[in-house]
């Protein structure tokens, strides 16, 4: 990944910024006209790249032009003394009184095509990705209704639908714009999200049509960028008819996939469609097995009686994922280019009871092969993967909420 060769600064400030995996900085620098050296800072970039897992994300440029901008200049805020800031149009002299400025719009951000972003997961992804500047247009049958979010209601399970919704326009002010705009990626995490609340015939069904038709149409149109929701219960502990333990802990993404419940199946089989259209397309498709989804107000709800008796969280192998966090690892992704199809566990970094590692391999995986040391609390639910290839870093957990009976012990 590199930024366009058009953008010309010192490299002192951007080695730094690369160094610490700061995107922001990167960008608010690249961004600068207050250049030092006047070269091209695309060399800095590619070594510091080569360096570090984390890909830069793409600069995005798509404008909306005024006919009076000529050339057209850089959107900015209003500066200390008031006067109009740099690429603005103001209506009267700079001086002490307010100005009206004309903004020259700019898309730092992505445009994103996010499916099911009103469901539980959903909708603190979607608001994580607006914050983070991105334009999100939510595709669901429900509409969500966060301020600056764009609302599309469509069948996915419908071709003709799907096409046209990823073909066509999110707002009516993009009719402003010079030309159509595209789609920089789709994050499809719409589905019927667990057995239990239809038929299994009816959920595999909409989970399997649904995941088909975004990927054909989303390659199709030419979508660099596709991240999917894949889920904890591929590996077949999660809704197994009994008491079923892993092949062994902690649970990588290497572990078999062989669930037995109409979900999991659904989402073993949109895991390899999408690896079909990768390798038919080229384009980057990055599956999320995301666990189970804890929003912040369930810890004091829920997380006593987990702490009370660890048995509960048993068919989630003790891990959770806090939405928060689930939004970070959906910013990770749409971040980083370039690793063709992977799938990644997605699960905070500490279990999701009280007891430690140990009692929890003693009560429960007697027997199970431990293929690594592991911390007191760390979770079952590896995520490793996605530290190395992303550098995805839970910053949650639901001892921010609860106390730790056993912090102590």
């Amino acid at each position: 990944m590199m930024l366009a060769p058009l953008v010309a600064v010192g490299s002192a400030k951007v080695i730094p910024a690369l160094a610490g995996e700061d995107v922001m900085a990167v960008e608010a620098i690249a961004v600068s006209t207050d250049a030092e050296d006047g070269t091209s800072i695309e060399p800095a970039i590619v070594a510091a790249a080569r360096a570090t897992t984390i890909a830069v994300r793409r600069l995005r440029t798509t404008r909306l032009r005024n006919d009076i901008l000529d050339p057209p200049r850089l959107w900015g805020e209003r500066d200390s003394e008031r006067r109009c800031c740099k690429g603005t149009i103001d209506t009267q002299p700079p001086g002490p009184e307010p100005v009206v400025c004309r903004p020259v719009v700019r898309y730092w951000g992505m445009r994103i095509f996010f499916t099911g972003g009103s469901g539980k997961a959903g909708k603190h992804v979607v608001a994580h990705l607006a914050e983070q500047g991105h334009q999100v247009t939510n595709i669901d049958l429900v509409a969500l209704g966060h301020p600056g979010v764009a609302d599309l209601r469509v069948d996915l399970t419908d071709a003709g639908e799907t096409y046209s919704a990823l073909a066509g326009l999110a707002t009516l002010e993009e009719l402003d714009l010079p030309e159509k705009p595209t789609y920089d990626a789709v994050v499809h995490f719409a589905a019927v999200p667990r057995i239990g609340l239809t038929s299994d015939t009816a959920t595999y069904a909409a989970n399997v049509l649904s995941t088909y038709n975004v990927l054909e149409a989303a390659t199709r149109l030419g979508v660099s960028k596709i991240v999917f929701a894949s889920s904890e219960t591929t590996y077949g502990v999660c809704f197994a008819q009994g008491d079923r333990r892993p092949d062994y802990v902690p649970i990588d993404e290497e572990h078999p996939t062989v669930p037995e419940d109409a979900y999991a199946m659904s989402k073993v089989a949109g895991e390899v469609t999408a690896r079909s259209f990768q390798a038919r397309t080229g384009t980057d498709i990055y599956g999320l097995r995301i666990n189970n989804v804890i929003e912040p107000h369930e810890y004091a709800e829920i997380f006593p009686a987990f702490l009370q008796d660890p048995a509960l969280r048993r068919r989630n192998v003790f891990a959770y994922i806090d939405a928060r966090d689930l939004g970070q690892m959906v910013q990770r992704c749409l971040e980083t280019d370039g690793l063709g199809y992977e799938v990644f566990n997605v699960a905070n970094a500490d279990m999701s009871v009280a007891a430690t590692t140990g009692e929890i391999l003693d009560r429960f995986y007697d027997g199970v092969p431990v293929r690594r040391e592991m911390g007191r609390d760390e979770t079952f639910y590896a995520i490793d993967k996605a530290r190395d290839l992303l550098g995805f870093e839970p910053h949650h957990s639901w001892r921010d909420v609860l106390a730790d009976p056993g912090a102590n012990g």
